[in-house]
């Protein structure tokens, strides 16, 4: 299952085109109508959209994974393995620029906000 990340950019306006200037309206008695409307589309992580309240930007890009598995072997057991990404995206969020302006680095971003992509596993056997 692929989801769809959907993000709106503007509200949808009803444009006409009835203006005696436009040439489809003055040689041709045409007048059109249509939506103008800014949005975005996109498959993203189903982990990352799933109940998830929160704005998906570059700060949520969070994800986890998990699986347990039981068995008996004359007692039970429970085996748990999880896997997850911080920063999944490896998305750099950048740092203000150097502001000081007698730095000879002044104007240049120097430094992130956030690590680069980590992964953490975890394996845990219950007796």
């Amino acid at each position: 299952m692929k989801p769809l990340i959907f993000q709106e950019r503007t509200t949808p306006e009803l444009e006409a085109l009835t203006s005696t200037q436009d040439e489809a309206v003055f040689m041709r008695d045409e007048y059109r109508y249509g939506i103008r409307y800014r949005c975005n589309a996109g498959l993203g992580f189903w982990q990352m959209a799933y109940k998830s309240q929160a704005t998906l930007d570059t700060a949520n890009f969070n994800a986890a994974i998990a699986k347990e598995w039981r068995f008996q072997q004359g007692r039970q057991y429970r085996l748990s393995f999880r896997a997850e990404a911080f920063n999944a995206a490896n998305h750099a969020q950048f740092d203000e620029p150097q502001r000081n302006l007698s730095s000879p680095a002044f104007g240049k971003i120097t430094n992130t906000l956030n690590d680069g992509r980590v992964f953490q596993f975890t394996l845990r056997v219950q007796i």
